[in-house]
């Protein structure tokens, strides 16, 4: 859906830019989250 949004728009660059750096940090916030699952799940006396 958003890409096909971000293609009738015809957004300049610095603004797809901008929307990849959000998603950038969406997706490093969930891997922190999954990183300190599996720590828990390799080490539950902790």
């Amino acid at each position: 859906m958003a890409e096909q949004e971000a293609g009738h728009k015809h957004p300049d660059s610095n603004q797809r830019i901008e929307i990849l750096e959000e998603q950038v940090k969406k997706l490093q916030q969930v891997v922190r989250v999954q990183q300190q699952k599996m720590r828990t799940h390799d080490h539950p006396s902790l």
